[in-house]
């Protein structure tokens, strides 16, 4: 099967192209199970985030307050488990959350499916703990099957939400309605888009498992394979740019990183392997959505270098998705880093072996010059008398030897 049919039969992502664009719902990859009693501190670290401030908001009513809020999401037991951190300097609350629960600060939630939105719940209270859940067709009639408690901090409070996924479907919006007075024409709202029926936004998004487990297969070592959607959201990823290797010591690793360096050509631009968690938005991956391969050859403050290319996926000549390849250049320098390291220690040995031999040669001719010395202080009186014909005989025949030593 190929990367193409995958992206299709997996996912059916091009839902995307009928939703508001950044309207998503990321979903994480949770395997422990979390309590619904709205604190966020079972909620592992590595989590994905969407984070919602001014620049999502759909109404700027109020002044000099500053609203946010963070989204997490995942999968539990047939429910789609919601957190919201959100972030604001005053909670207002409502006095009587089934009779007016617009009164103070309250979270509206949408569900729908393509084109149309079939539920409209709004989320309120009037103290910390669990939250009212008001259907917005039928306001005298609490649902109870949506479970919501919220949990006041230092700067805002957190909500946890518990909702059926035979009543989530596969969008959901969520807007933040926050109020500061009594005032019902001052309140602002953020949130991931507009809760209309004529677009459908907020298009439930997780990983495929099966894609992962495809460019596995395809993925070569020191690679990573990222598949994304037409929109850049990561569909599927798989491998490590610069993989551990366990059978080198930490001093081997220190050396190897010295070398590098040294042999590295530096043209590359200084940064770091993009980390993105659900999508990647890099200038070489705009291009790609555009129909244009591009590639970016970046280095890290370690010297470590690697490749990132981004290809267009195409099904009818229509732009379905984009393949990211980041591959570590050490795979491809290796080689040359090799030979270069190679010639050099090569080098370095017979310089070494030369200077040795030299050495050892140099040290055999003094001796004997200073033996020759030492006979002709012998073989001399002190006013340059010859003490023995004999003994000036065996002194130049040593002489006419050493020179021919030193010539050869």
């Amino acid at each position: 099967m190929s990367v193409l049919s995958s992206v299709r039969i997996t996912g059916n992502y091009r839902k995307l192209q009928e939703t508001v664009e950044g309207s998503e719902v990321i979903l994480s990859t949770i395997s422990e199970p979390v309590i619904i009693d709205g604190y966020a501190d079972d909620w592992p670290d590595n989590r994905i985030r969407q984070y919602y401030d001014s620049e999502n908001a759909l109404r700027t009513g109020l002044n000099n307050t500053k609203i946010s809020f963070e989204l997490s999401s995942f999968y539990q037991a047939g429910s789609l488990i919601l957190l919201l951190d959100i972030t604001d300097d005053r909670l207002y609350q409502t006095q009587n959350p089934v009779q007016s629960p617009t009164e103070g600060d309250h979270l509206r939630l949408s569900f729908g499916d393509i084109g149309y939105i079939h539920k409209q719940y709004i989320v309120t209270s009037n103290s910390p703990g669990w939250l009212s859940v008001i259907p917005v067709d039928k306001p005298d009639l609490p649902e109870t099957r949506i479970q919501a408690e919220m949990q006041t901090r230092v700067g805002g409070y957190t909500i946890e939400i518990a909702i059926p996924d035979y009543i989530a479907g596969h969008y959901v919006t969520l807007q933040v309605v926050v109020r500061d007075n009594d005032d019902s024409a001052r309140y602002a709202v953020i949130g991931n888009a507009p809760a209309t029926e004529q677009q459908a936004a907020g298009l439930l998004f997780e990983k495929s498992a099966n894609l992962n487990q495809f460019l596995k297969t395809y993925r070569a070592p020191a690679q990573r394979l990222s598949l994304l959607d037409a929109r850049g959201n990561i569909l599927a990823t798989d491998g490590d740019i610069f993989p551990v290797d366990d059978t080198q010591n930490d001093d081997e690793v220190e050396l190897y990183s010295h070398i590098r360096r040294l042999l590295l050509i530096a043209d590359a631009i200084v940064g770091e392997p993009d980390r993105a968690i659900y999508r990647m938005t890099d200038d070489y991956v705009f291009n790609a959505m555009n129909n244009q391969s591009d590639h970016i050859f970046t280095r890290d403050e370690q010297g470590r270098s690697f490749l990132s290319a981004a290809l267009p996926i195409k099904i009818d000549n229509q732009l379905e998705g984009v393949l990211v390849i980041q591959q570590s250049t050490e795979a491809i320098t290796g080689v040359r880093h090799q030979a270069l390291l190679k010639i050099t220690l090569t080098s370095i040995s017979a310089m070494g072996l030369i200077i040795l031999v030299l050495l050892i040669y140099a040290t055999i001719l003094i001796k004997r010059i200073r033996s020759l010395n030492d006979q002709m202080q012998i073989s001399a009186t002190d006013d340059g008398r010859v003490n023995s014909v004999l003994e000036f005989r065996c002194l130049m025949m040593k002489l006419v030897n050493l020179t021919e030593v030193w010539h050869k």
